[in-house]
């Protein structure tokens, strides 16, 4: 595993989140690692 990068995405003051989140490449790329990445299910309709 690579190192641990954390994104402030929820602002503790106000609840909100981190509009970043959205359009972040880096944070793009390492949710389709760390999530995806590890396992993907086949999803569709029985006739597939």
């Amino acid at each position: 595993m690579g190192a641990v990068r954390k994104y402030a995405v929820i602002d503790p003051a106000t609840g909100k989140l981190d509009r970043r989140i959205f359009s972040d490449a880096a944070i793009y790329d390492d949710e389709m690692e760390r999530i995806f990445g590890r396992a993907w299910l086949m999803i569709g309709h029985e006739s597939l």
